[in-house]
């Protein structure tokens, strides 16, 4: 394979990659200052999760690849 089309694609994917985090990134901000995730009580915990899943590095979110393809079907046990 061309060195350079490799070098391409791979910059190419981390393009995307990035975009695809700056766009969560700037989702979950707005989901963690939202005003509708104020705290109502000592139990509402909305907005609580929200900022937590604004700050949490994404590597502890995502503990396996993503799948890019269909999921194969889970065979299932008997009875």
């Amino acid at each position: 394979m061309d060195k350079f089309l490799l070098r391409q694609q791979v910059l190419e994917r981390l393009a995307e990659d990035l975009l695809e985090v700056e766009e969560a990134v700037r989702v979950a901000h707005e989901a963690a200052t939202h005003e509708e995730n104020i705290a109502e009580n000592k139990y509402d915990t909305l907005g609580l999760e929200a900022a937590y899943l604004a700050t949490e590095p994404s590597s502890t979110r995502r503990s396996h690849p993503p799948c890019d393809g269909p999921l194969a079907p889970v065979p299932s046990a008997p009875l």
